[in-house]
């Protein structure tokens, strides 16, 4: 890879600075939307795995949301 293709592939500075503004921005929008009704299901049972260098705790919010299924 030459340098000016590593140049191409690498974000602007103002769009990596946008990001955690985005990310609230976007969880707030998530938490007071109304969402529509979740589909009753068949009755299986679910796994849920963490990612990748990710642990339990990130698997909280949906875990309670399948509960609460």
């Amino acid at each position: 890879m030459s340098a000016k293709d590593a140049e191409a592939a690498r974000p602007s500075l103002s769009l990596l600075g946008a990001e955690p503004l985005r990310a609230s921005l976007e969880y707030a929008r998530h938490r007071l939307s109304e969402r529509p009704p979740a589909p009753n299901g068949y009755g299986h049972q679910v796994i849920l795995f963490p990612g990748l260098g990710s642990d339990d705790a990130a698997l909280v919010p949906l875990r309670d949301y399948c509960n609460s299924l």
